[in-house]
């Protein structure tokens, strides 16, 4: 009985769970990419869609 007291009284003043930090760290390991000239068309449209994300979603250059 006396467990269930105490789980009572901090529901009422126990200050709630701090959030969930999240922390990104995609722009630390992706790295710029090239297409070669023995690359297929398909490839080539590829890297440079890949290129176009990557400058979008990580525009300063990983340190």
């Amino acid at each position: 009985m006396l467990t269930v007291a105490a789980l009572a009284g901090c529901a009422a003043q126990c200050p709630p769970p701090p959030a969930p930090r999240i922390v990104d760290t995609s722009c630390s390991w992706v790295k710029p990419m090239t297409a070669s000239s023995s690359d297929t068309p398909d490839t080539k449209r590829e890297v440079i869609a890949y290129e176009l994300a990557r400058q979008k979603n990580c525009p300063k250059e990983p340190q």
